[in-house]
């Protein structure tokens, strides 16, 4: 199990995304594992400048509304992409996933928070 207690060295983290990892961090059963904010000289391995990406984990065990509140979010942003582990086409309780999109990924981290704190669930 991936414990929420571990360290996340976020000064090592493009922090045009740093909102967006920590606010994903707080959700109950996730634990993000990589991300790029985007570069204007991209490496093989990072996004160019204008896309970005997170991956994360998700291990709750039991019910959980996290990751349908997330699919929720993304299915109305043409913008947001969310890919990963899939169980008959619905998503998985545990499994990777990921979010990429284009645009500023602090917008996404204010909509996302938005989005949560409007909801009642």
């Amino acid at each position: 199990m991936i414990s929420k207690n571990s360290l996340i060295a976020y000064r090592f983290i493009d922090p045009n995304i740093q909102g967006l990892v920590r606010l994903l961090n707080s959700l109950h059963g996730i634990r993000t594992m990589g991300c790029c904010g985007g570069h204007k000289n991209p490496t093989a391995t990072q996004r160019p400048e204008g896309e970005w990406f997170v991956t994360f984990w998700v291990y709750v065990e039991g019910r959980t509304t996290t990751l349908p509140r997330l699919v929720a979010f993304v299915a109305d942003r043409p913008t947001i992409l969310m890919d990963g582990s899939h169980l008959n086409g619905r998503p998985a309780r545990r499994g990777w996933y990921s979010l990429s999109g284009k645009g500023r990924p602090e917008d996404v981290a204010a909509e996302l928070a938005a989005f949560l704190k409007s909801e009642t669930v």
